[in-house]
């Protein structure tokens, strides 16, 4: 850690305050997604059609809740709201066990969203005020590092430990639980003065340059999982998903910290326009992969 806050103002305990909060909390989203049919699934016979329908709305209240955090987290004290946030997370999923109609699917998934998306726009917004702009990159990019990190190491280990629901569940709860060490290092707290309205943010002008590059990011990420969700038929996929997904991680979290560190040197945009020129050699790389597993839910992707 030497070599990236040697020339950093941040203190030592504010950055790692900063990786226990965001990694945790990102790599636990992960960790969920991933596992979402194995908590669910074992519990009860499940319509497929209840369980896509999950899978929506927690996507969908996680959206709409980091909305309403946004407002929330302007009006109230960071450190209790964002206790508030992972105990909140911890409870909901408490009842996964005892869930015995297939109907509060739809329910669950949009409670978990929810609990999600509520706390993460303080979580953000914590990084940004604890960071100046020479050293942002190098803290994101290391809280990226670590988060995929995470992930690798649970989505390779819950599958060989043959973790049933319950088993699962107490680790989504440790991931969680893990969070609250930040607020041994750091009070958490809000910067001083007055919040910037809507309107204002809107007419940053950067503001529309950086949504629509997350957006693009997003759209990519989404018909990744389309394409790789077709190739679950082929055996010799099934071999290495694992690995594969592994990988994936690793080299996700290693370029984040270079991106980072880059970002700190060069600035942000250029990184940027990168990865958008990047998303579309992406999908003509998805392509080639469809046109080989043509089958399944990649009709879709190929109509989309």
């Amino acid at each position: 850690m030497n070599f990236l806050t040697r020339d950093m103002a941040i203190t030592r305990k504010k950055f790692l305050a900063i990786i226990l909060l965001f990694s945790t909390s990102f790599a636990w989203f992960y960790v969920f997604y991933n596992f979402f049919d194995d908590l669910m699934i074992p519990t009860i016979s499940v319509n497929t059609i209840w369980y896509d329908v999950s899978v929506l709305l927690f996507f969908v209240f996680t959206i709409i809740s980091a909305f309403i955090g946004s407002f929330i987290a302007e009006r109230v004290n960071r450190r209790k709201f964002l206790f508030f946030w992972i105990i909140f997370g911890i409870l909901v999923i408490l009842p996964i066990p005892f869930i015995s109609v297939e109907e509060l699917f739809p329910v669950f998934g949009a409670l978990v969203g929810f609990s999600f998306g509520l706390g993460f726009p303080s979580c953000m917004a914590f990084i940004a005020e604890s960071t100046n702009p020479e050293e942002r990159g190098r803290v994101s990019g290391t809280a990226i590092l670590v988060s995929f990190f995470l992930a690798m190491t649970f989505f390779i280990l819950l599958p060989s430990l043959s973790l049933g629901t319950i088993g699962i569940l107490v680790v989504l709860i440790g991931i969680k639980s893990i969070t609250l060490l930040s607020f041994l290092l750091d009070p958490i707290d809000r910067a001083t003065g007055e919040p910037k309205r809507w309107r204002f943010i809107f007419a940053y002008k950067d503001f529309d340059y950086y949504v629509l590059a997350f957006i693009i990011f997003s759209v990519a990420a989404g018909l990744a999982n389309i394409v790789v969700g077709s190739l679950y038929s082929d055996p010799a996929y099934q071999q290495v998903s694992n690995l594969a997904q592994a990988i994936r991680f690793v080299g996700v979290g290693i370029f984040g910290l270079i991106a980072g560190i880059m970002a700190d040197r060069i600035g942000r945009k250029k990184l940027i326009l990168f990865g958008l020129s990047s998303t579309l050699d992406k999908v003509v790389w998805y392509e080639r992969i469809g046109n080989h597993f043509s089958t399944g839910r990649h009709k879709f992707f190929k109509q989309l």
